[in-house]
């Protein structure tokens, strides 16, 4: 692995191209909180990645899921950012 793409969930692979030089590809697994189908994904990422950052929570979403069981440790937004507040107290 190289540099900030190590650990888990992270693929890297070089491959030659003959006189053009090596390809690097990088990839990351997503892990889901349950058992779990993508049933979209935001085909407007293709053409404008900076939405993920940009509007990460209304127009950048990554994939729409399908739960197949129960997840009863999912947070909802409200929780979720006092969890981040409680995190970011204890650093």
């Amino acid at each position: 692995t190289v540099g900030p793409y190590s650990g888990r969930g992270w693929s890297v692979q070089e491959v030659a191209i003959g006189p053009l030089g090596n390809m690097v590809s990088v990839s990351r697994q997503v892990f889901a909180p349950a058992d779990c189908v993508v049933v979209e994904t935001n085909a407007r990422l293709k053409d404008d990645r900076g939405l993920v950052n940009a509007s990460a929570e209304t127009d950048g979403w990554l994939v729409r899921l399908e739960l197949k069981e129960s997840a009863p440790g999912l947070l909802d937004s409200g929780a979720y950012g006092e969890h981040c507040t409680s995190e970011a107290a204890s650093e």
